[in-house]
């Protein structure tokens, strides 16, 4: 009886590990630091995401360009030091995204979603802002993230 628990226990951490090194990206938990948040969404669901937070100017311009492959619940929160109309590109960004722009006060102010892959068309805030969220595209309807839901973290 205490054997199989103990290899129970062994695989849980086992699994634990493991789903822990699919998930992980060098390049990026090199150059960014992670946290989770929590979207409360019009569906009253609560979602948790596991993001890369660009804080830097050096980190926002680098975003994630590059990035080739997003791990399901994961993304990138840019935290700027004031509220302003907020305009991004997808230039060396590879794979499609969700945009949600987020007021001062974590409120879902816009979404852009299913943002072109490599493109240099400028994607804008409709208010002023203070985070912008970028989640694998589809995301937003897949939570039912609508305007003025809630993101907190």
């Amino acid at each position: 009886m205490k054997r199989n628990k103990n290899i129970t226990q062994i695989l849980i951490l086992t699994s634990i590990l493991i789903s822990s090194t699919i998930f992980a990206n060098n390049e990026l938990d090199d150059a960014f630091e992670r946290k989770s948040i929590f979207i409360s969404s019009s569906n009253l669901t609560c979602n948790h995401f596991k993001v890369w937070l660009a804080v830097t100017r050096k980190q926002q311009m680098r975003g994630l360009m590059h990035v080739r492959d997003l791990p399901k619940n994961s993304g990138m929160l840019f935290i700027y030091p004031d509220n302003n109309i907020r305009a991004m590109w997808m230039k060396n960004t590879y794979i499609p995204l969700d945009m949600i722009f987020i007021d001062e006060n974590g409120y879902v102010s816009s979404i852009q979603k299913n943002t072109e892959p490599l493109s240099l068309k400028t994607i804008r805030s409709k208010k002023p802002v203070k985070y912008v969220l970028e989640l694998s595209s589809g995301m937003s309807d897949r939570i039912k993230l609508r305007e003025n839901d809630y993101i907190f973290w």
